[in-house]
């Protein structure tokens, strides 16, 4: 029996109206009393929205918990309130997952597997993971997506709403129906866990000799459409780790992440869109280990392109470059929209963890850049084409993720590296 709710129409509806209920609250209560409040409430709700509705709806509570934690909620309850959010949910129906094991595999679980733990230790939007063993006493990690999910998550993204929060920073009703359009066949493509093994595949391969990043091993005779299982990473949740790591911990995970979460698009042409915290372990040494490739793509030709140049112009502060590539990538509409105050504060900003050889990512930078794109984009100076809309997505993700690490290192090195190795460094910089 299948526990999504009926519905969903009217949760869905409810979820979102409460991300707006705080006007009322503003006018109506002492305001700094008022606001840590309405946060808390506000973030609770939805974290159990997310929860029990899962799909789309978990969606949304992710990326405001990761996203625009920056932006969007300041007390530190309202942030706890989203955490559970990033890897738990409310877990399946054993008797739907099991079934799901039969319709696939023909076989039980407990038949294909050594040992298997019924109780999933980790729970996300569209799917549980269980603890197993193989018969080669390999431990494993088995995600097996939830009953009735994918019509969930098909009828999640009907609705306009929702899936212009899912673009991310208030930016989904200034976001073109054809750049929405991409976002929602990305979401969607999510459900097939074999697309998700092939590009675990592609980046495990891309980065196969770098030892800061470990990849879990796919088992292909035990996956299918709905159910990945990988060798079990050992590590720590990157938000618990970061609660309790030192200075140099921090630094140097936040490295890590930079190096991936930039040299993925730049260095290898790949991009996972969804840098959600719950998709990091910290393992031994700072390694990082990678999780969850089910919202991934291949940038084009063009793209990489586009995207080395971009890096390039802005490490050798040529403006006309930058700009130039800006309007080519379809960002801006106009070459007249870089005369404006507003363009040029947001291109200083995004230069300033590249002017020097040492910066500090924080939440104030993030919330900055991200808040002065948005302006850029709801006031129609920029715009994100589908080519381009999940590449700055992910970025604006990334940033706001290093801003919660609080990292300090040499990123302009790190970027000046990357586009050494694909031969687009800028001459004379160093």
């Amino acid at each position: 029996m299948s526990t999504l709710p009926k519905n969903r129409e009217f949760f869905i509806k409810a979820a979102i109206q409460n991300a707006f209920s705080r006007l009322k609250t503003w006018f109506t209560e002492d305001p700094g009393q008022a606001k840590s409040a309405m946060e808390r409430r506000e973030a609770s709700a939805m974290a159990q929205s997310g929860q029990t509705l899962k799909a789309g709806v978990a969606k949304m509570a992710q990326l405001r918990g990761y996203w625009e934690d920056s932006t969007f909620f300041t007390t530190s309850l309202a942030k706890q309130a989203l955490s559970c959010v990033f890897d738990h949910v409310k877990e399946g129906d054993p008797v739907d997952i099991d079934s799901i094991f039969l319709e696939d595999f023909g076989k039980s679980a407990s038949q294909l597997f050594q040992y298997w733990e019924p109780i999933p230790f980790a729970a996300a939007s569209l799917g549980e993971v269980h603890n197993a063993k193989g018969f080669d006493l390999s431990n494993l990690a088995v995600k097996v997506q939830y009953k009735g999910i994918d019509i969930a998550l098909r009828s999640d993204l009907e609705h306009p709403d929702l899936l212009e929060h899912l673009v991310g920073a208030s930016m989904g009703g200034a976001v073109s129906a054809e750049a929405k359009q991409t976002l929602k066949q990305l979401l969607l493509s999510e459900l097939d866990y074999q697309k998700e093994a092939n590009s675990l595949l592609r980046f495990s391969k891309a980065f196969a000799k770098d030892a800061a990043f470990v990849f879990p091993v796919v088992n292909l005779p035990l996956s299918s459409s709905r159910i990945l299982t990988l060798t079990k990473l050992q590590g720590e949740p990157l938000l618990g780790f970061l609660a309790h790591a030192d200075e140099e911990q921090r630094n140097q995970v936040s490295i890590n992440l930079f190096r991936y979460g930039y040299g993925s698009p730049i260095v290898h042409g790949l991009l996972n869109t969804d840098p959600n915290p719950g998709n990091f372990l910290v393992l031994d040494k700072n390694k990082l280990g990678l999780l969850d490739f089910g919202a991934c793509i291949e940038l084009s030709e063009d793209q990489s392109t586009y995207e080395r140049v971009f890096w390039q112009a802005l490490l050798a502060e040529d403006s006309e470059i930058l700009r130039y590539t800006l309007y080519k990538m379809g960002v801006a509409k106009e070459a007249i929209e870089f005369d404006s105050d507003r363009y040029r504060a947001w291109e200083k900003l995004l230069a300033l963890p590249f002017l020097t050889n040492h910066f500090q990512f924080t939440k104030a930078y993030a919330k900055e850049l991200t808040q002065r794109t948005v302006d850029l984009v709801l006031g129609q100076r920029f715009t994100l084409p589908p080519s381009f809309l999940l590449l700055w997505r992910q970025r604006l993700g990334l940033i706001a993720l290093l801003g919660r690490c609080h990292g300090e290192g040499n990123f302009r090195g790190l970027l000046l590296d990357m586009l050494r190795s694909v031969s687009m460094a800028p001459a004379g910089i160093h």
